[in-house]
């Protein structure tokens, strides 16, 4: 609209003055619900749409279950594992520790080998298929 104000302002004036002109202008002029027609059949379902698939099912759904309530619940439920586990007796927590410590060195040491065998794609995969399994089955005992 700038440019045809700017580059052709003498045209458009001489368009505005002749009878066509004033024509065209009370016709477009009118209300013909252009804007009503678009919003509702346009506007409202690309709006229903966003809600119901990106903020329901992902932003409520999945990234609710990987995120923070998956990460939650499945710490709570190893904590309550490991709280079983738990005996009073120093030298099943030192046990515990020697185990954890051989296992980390294990790995660290033994990266370049494991990794031939392992991708490191199955980590993830691993870590996931826990949050899911810790969210279905607290699902399942509150049924």
């Amino acid at each position: 609209a700038y440019f045809v104000n700017v580059l052709f302002a003498s045209t458009t004036f001489k368009l505005k003055i002749t009878k066509f002109g004033r024509m065209m202008y009370l016709f477009l002029n009118k209300r013909w619900l252009f804007d009503k027609v678009y919003n509702e059949f346009i506007v409202k379902s690309f709006m229903s749409f966003g809600y119901n698939i990106s903020f329901k099912t992902l932003d409520k759904g999945t990234f609710e279950i990987l995120g923070p309530y998956g990460i939650s619940t499945s710490i709570q439920e190893w904590v309550k594992q490991l709280k079983k586990l738990q005996s009073g007796f120093l030298y099943h927590y030192a046990l515990i520790m020697l185990i954890g410590i051989t296992f980390f060195i294990s790995m660290v040491g033994l990266w370049d080998i494991l990794s031939y065998w392992i991708d490191n794609r199955l980590y993830f995969l691993f870590i996931v298929s826990f949050l899911f399994i810790n969210y279905f089955e607290k699902e399942s005992e509150t049924v």
